[in-house]
């Protein structure tokens, strides 16, 4: 109040006051600047289609607050509902699967359905009559040829069943899955002719055991581990172009497979009657003619599946 009543008669007295002022202001502690929040405005998404899309953003700052700026590139999924019942949905289209009596009065299903059966028919009692024959003519070392049955057998199995997957989609499924049963009855043919100059040897008096013919009745394995990895690798990419389309692959594929079940377990019985019966030699001859059966069939009524020539580029 003194330096007021003061500066009113005394102007030089009101600059030192003013002066003094600024140096006291100077003396006391500055308080702590305000500290703002900061607020974050995300890109719109609705409750109702929460993970709907999701926004790349480019931040900007602004006035304390962050500014989200969309880019152009975005990632959407399908906001559709997936009925029940096996049915799909894509870009908010629904796709119905097939219904099951629809898969089984397709005919191609059908005709492949035969083939596997009719090859499971001839093919799988024809290692247990090899097995056999080499049995009997080599007496104790016919275990160890028996053996070398299922390890040759099994050995090119897993090399036939890699070139299948490499060459399939060059030269079609269709081309190398008849290479592969067509070795069936070409094993058969070979299996009876051997046992027919094993036969002749045996009533001139010559002892064909553990001679030429024992060894290449035991390299025909290398047939059956090739038309057995061709069919075991070939024929589920088979079932998988029949049933394209109608969302029933596995029921395509249980189909198949209990059709080879059901042939290979007949086969057992089929191929031991007829060795009792007539003999080993007629039992190959006549599970060559019915190998024949499934080569006829996927020959001449099967479709041929597209290979990389066939798509376009």
């Amino acid at each position: 109040v003194a330096r007021g009543l003061k500066s009113n008669h005394d102007p030089e007295a009101t600059t030192h006051t003013e002066t003094e002022s600024s140096h006291d202001s100077f003396d006391v502690n500055p308080s702590p600047p305000k500290v703002e929040m900061i607020q974050v405005k995300p890109t719109c998404i609705s409750n109702e289609n929460v993970g709907s899309e999701l926004h790349d953003s480019n931040a900007s700052f602004k006035n304390g607050t962050i500014h989200a700026n969309s880019s152009s590139s975005s990632f959407s999924t399908d906001s559709g509902k997936v009925p029940d019942g096996g049915e799909s949905s894509k870009n908010g289209n629904v796709i119905k699967t097939d219904s099951p009596l629809s898969i089984l009065r397709d005919p191609t299903l059908f005709i492949f359905v035969i083939i596997c059966f009719t090859f499971h028919l001839s093919n799988a009692t024809v290692l247990p009559l090899v097995m056999q024959t080499l049995a009997i003519s080599n007496g104790r070392t016919g275990i160890l040829m028996s053996g070398l049955c299922i390890i040759i057998a099994q050995a090119f199995m897993m090399m036939s069943a890699k070139i299948c997957g490499t060459y399939s989609s060059i030269y079609g499924q269709k081309t190398i899955f008849i290479i592969g049963i067509l070795s069936l009855p070409i094993r058969c043919a070979i299996l009876t002719l051997l046992l027919h100059m094993k036969e002749n040897d045996d009533h001139q008096g010559q002892n064909g055991g553990g001679g030429f013919i024992d060894y290449a009745i035991l390299s025909t394995q290398i047939l059956d581990g090739m038309g057995a990895g061709v069919f075991g690798t070939m024929y589920v990419l088979v079932t998988s172009n029949i049933s394209e389309g109608t969302g029933r692959f596995s029921l395509a594929l249980g189909i198949t497979t209990s059709a080879a079940s059901i042939g290979g377990t007949v086969s057992g019985y089929l191929g031991q009657v007829i060795a009792q019966d007539m003999g080993y030699e007629q039992a190959f001859m006549i599970l060559g003619f019915i190998s024949f059966i499934p080569v006829c069939f996927y020959l001449f009524f099967m479709p041929r599946t597209k290979c990389s020539t066939d798509l376009p580029k």
